[in-house]
């Protein structure tokens, strides 16, 4: 208690506290009574105590401020040259009051307006001006919290370190420390006046400014958006929500609700290891949540889902993330690793050998097999690294032929490869071949691709394609999702250069499609773009 303890009034003396729904008349009344008090307390002449007494026209010009709650150690001053006293819950202040909270504390300012200013712990307001049409509140230390009631004719503005942060029918919270300067919106949009000299800077609902962030220097000068996750651990963001759920429960904007969606993985286990292509991930989440694996939409059935995806060589991260209708976010992340089938091991009833050697029209390759069913066919494969594997995106020649023991490939480059070959189960490959290795013969300059390619569309997954040229080393079909196919780096398939025509081995789905002539390990002269259809 300060040195003017001994002449504030005592609680019995002042009338009930009042709040933010207490009649104007009564709550100017008994803010009249609390004026008193502190005037007394304050040490002020008696003749400006009976100004205080008479209800002159500029004092209910102005509106007052009632402390609605009060938590921990809250102190106030009727102005910047008087001494800090203590508050209590239903004292009254006008214009020029300074409150403040100490550690451990908060308060919250009833305007008599509808609107409601809360203090976080450390922090302090100075009650600028209170006039009908137009408020302003000082944050002069610390975060506030300020709950705006909506007006066409008043103007609400909160002042803090040169920034001056007007409402448009807001919830918001404004910071003015060393680490933090800057602004939250929660609900409508913020507008804040002087920050450049080329115009005002618009805050929507769900976003932030900050001038000052030690914290995350990157979000400094820019609006950026709230971390749902982020305000559901703010225990001050939480407090204010539930504060506001009494009053302003239609306008909670992203305040509405700060709890993540469920999400669950049921399906495969993290970490898991597999020699498959693709892998399907299911699981359970929060109902009506909208859904996202590796980026595509996912179909939420009733909180159940499940979604294939593809999985390279090696390491791979699937990323699943459900977001609820107030834009919370829960993510949760699968590892899974998909391995290089290993080449089974010859037995007495199981043979599968590869043999290939350097010919003029490039490289002639026979093979063996026995014990095994290659009703679908082959995939020879070829590398710059050893044991090479089938993917839709590996160099390879599809051999369609289940009877075939020998394929000469017109590789002329002069480069030295690894090849296997495979049996085609019609999605990948069951057994591969020993690995091998041979060097191509040169080819003669005469014998590179030239002319161009014209491709139509078939029917179904079938194109057709017209040469007008030569194209010595066979044409490659190339697919993609996106525009403009090239290969390496497109799903494609080889065909051999008596071949026109060809069909899309993938998904059912919509491919841009394209052929071109097979050279070197890559492709040339492509021709015209379509759009396919894959049933």
């Amino acid at each position: 208690m300060n040195e003017h303890a001994n002449n504030q009034t005592t609680s019995e003396s002042l009338p009930l506290p009042v709040t933010a729904k207490t009649p104007l008349f009564q709550r100017l009344w008994q803010r009249k009574w609390i004026r008193i008090g502190a005037l007394v307390t304050a040490g002020i002449a008696a003749t400006a105590t009976l100004g205080w007494l008479g209800w002159s026209n500029s004092s209910l010009s102005k509106l007052g401020v009632d402390t609605a709650l009060v938590e921990g150690t809250v102190e106030f001053r009727l102005d910047s040259s008087g001494l800090w006293e203590k508050a209590q819950e239903g004292m009254s202040f006008s214009e020029g009051a300074q409150i403040r909270t100490l550690n451990n504390s908060r308060a919250v300012l009833n305007i008599d307006d509808g609107s409601a200013v809360r203090l976080n712990s450390n922090s302090s307001v100075v009650l600028t001006k209170l006039a009908p049409k137009h408020i302003v509140i000082g944050n002069t230390g610390g975060d506030i919290y300020t709950r705006v009631v909506s007006s066409n004719t008043r103007t609400f503005q909160v002042q803090s370190d040169g920034a001056t942060y007007q409402s448009l029918g807001t919830a918001y919270r404004t910071f003015n420390t060393d680490e933090k300067e800057g602004v939250e919106v929660y609900h409508s949009k913020v507008n804040i006046l002087g920050l450049r000299a080329n115009g005002n800077v618009v805050v929507e609902q769900g976003e932030r400014y900050y001038n000052v962030n030690t914290a995350a220097t990157n979000t400094e000068g820019k609006v950026t958006e709230l971390s749902a996750e982020e305000l559901a651990k703010d225990e001050f963001v939480t407090w204010n929500s539930e504060q506001d759920k009494q009053d302003f429960k239609n306008e909670l904007g992203v305040l509405f609700d700060l709890t993540p969606p469920t999400l669950a993985l049921t399906e495969p286990a993290n970490g898991s290891i597999t020699e498959s292509e693709t892998v399907e991930v299911k699981g359970t989440v929060e109902a009506n949540a909208k859904l996202t694996v590796n980026g595509a939409d996912t179909a939420n059935t009733n909180g159940q889902f499940a979604a294939t995806v593809s999985l390279n060589e090696g390491a791979n991260s699937i990323q699943v993330v459900a977001t609820d209708k107030a834009g919370n976010k829960t993510v949760k992340t699968l590892s899974i690793t998909r391995t290089v089938p290993a080449a089974p091991k010859p037995t007495s009833s199981t043979i599968f050998k590869l043999s290939g050697t350097k010919v003029d029209g490039g490289i002639s390759f026979t093979w063996s097999l026995s014990g095994i069913s290659a009703s679908k066919g082959f995939k020879l494969i070829k590398s710059t690294t050893a044991n090479p594997t089938y993917s839709s995106k590996s160099d390879h020649v599809y051999i369609e032929s289940s009877s075939k023991r020998s394929y000469t490939w017109s590789i002329k480059d002069g480069k030295t490869y690894h090849f296997r070959i495979c049996v085609y189960t019609g999605e990948g490959c069951s057994h591969y071949s020993n690995d091998i290795t041979v060097t191509a013969p040169t080819k003669p300059a005469s014998e590179e691709p030239s002319g161009s390619l014209s491709l139509s569309a078939g029917s179904g997954s079938n194109v057709t394609w017209t040469l007008n040229g030569s194209a010595p080393y066979g044409f490659k079909l190339v697919w993609s999702n996106t525009a403009g196919p090239t290969y390496p780096g497109s799903s494609a398939q080889y065909y051999e250069k008596t071949t026109t025509s060809g069909s899309i081995t993938s998904d059912p789905g919509n491919y841009y499609v394209r052929v071109c002539m097979y050279y070197e390990g890559n492709c040339k002269n492509y021709s015209n773009e379509i759009y396919v259809t894959v049933p």
